[in-house]
């Protein structure tokens, strides 16, 4: 069984869940991707996995599920990061393995950077060290969703311009699938979302080789975003990387070897 609960944090309201024991179990906070939210989870497997042992604690970031959804960009960016601590302070948490798939993998590893005594380890997935051409990317889905209502020029162009790739981009098919997902959501929150992950992203060689923890970094051989995950390799010193054969973006994400690394990981 879950327990929804919400706090506040920057005068905006956060939705969160709660899973498995409480007292002394190992604290693990999950942090989804964008358009998603604290649910996906418990659907890809990794709560039922983890709850047994951990006490586990998945969020909707601000703009997104249940939580609060401000339209002005200024209210995202690093809020998204200090959500995160504030979560761990209203918890009276000390510190927690902290796991980030995607946008989540983004703010995961940009609160272990900011914030590294509040961090045991992390898992990253879907996205890493993303440095400028991500952020130029959530710069044209902000733009795409604002002037069009969708994130198909975008993704079109993440894929042809992926420094892993180029890979094929999606057809018609597959983009009216991911934004099928977006039918009940505020676009304009979405794309405020995305204007202000520039924040997020840009960190330097620098505060990426600080990291001072174990992480593992999971992603799909054919991921356009792999590369992200790949060059923190010799960078970061206690980074370990698990490619998914012949997943992309979402299929590495439903892939059992995705919960089973971080069970493997967390153990």
């Amino acid at each position: 069984m879950s327990e929804e609960r919400y706090f506040e944090s920057g005068g905006v309201s956060i939705r969160f869940l709660q899973h498995g024991p409480q007292g002394e179990a190992p604290p693990v906070v999950l942090i989804h991707g964008f358009t998603s939210a604290a649910e996906a989870w418990s659907e890809v497997g990794v709560v039922p996995r983890l709850s047994g042992g951990f006490r586990t604690i998945a969020l909707d970031c601000r703009g997104h599920g249940k939580s609060g959804k401000p339209h002005d960009p200024s209210a995202y960016g690093m809020w998204m990061v200090r959500d995160v601590v504030a979560l761990l302070d209203h918890l009276d948490v000390e510190a927690a393995h902290l796991v980030g798939y995607s946008m989540g993998a983004e703010i995961a590893l940009r609160t272990t950077v900011a914030y590294p005594d509040r961090v045991r380890s992390l898992i990253i997935g879907g996205s890493g060290w993303s440095e400028a051409h991500e952020a130029e990317t959530y710069r044209r889905v902000a733009e795409s969703l604002r002037d069009h209502g969708s994130i198909g020029p975008a993704v079109r162009w993440m894929h042809a311009h992926s420094p892993a790739g180029p890979f094929t981009p999606p057809s018609d098919a597959e983009i009216a699938e991911m934004e099928g997902y977006m039918q009940s959501q505020d676009l304009a929150v979405l794309s405020a979302v995305a204007a202000s992950m520039h924040e997020i992203v840009n960190l330097s060689r620098d505060q990426v080789a600080a990291i001072g923890i174990a992480v593992l970094g999971i992603t799909g051989s054919e991921d356009p975003e792999r590369c992200n995950l790949e060059k923190l390799v010799g960078v970061t010193p206690g980074y370990t990387l698990r490619v998914i054969a012949g997943k992309d973006h979402g299929e590495a994400l439903l892939d059992p070897q995705f919960v089973d690394a971080i069970a493997d990981f967390l153990a």
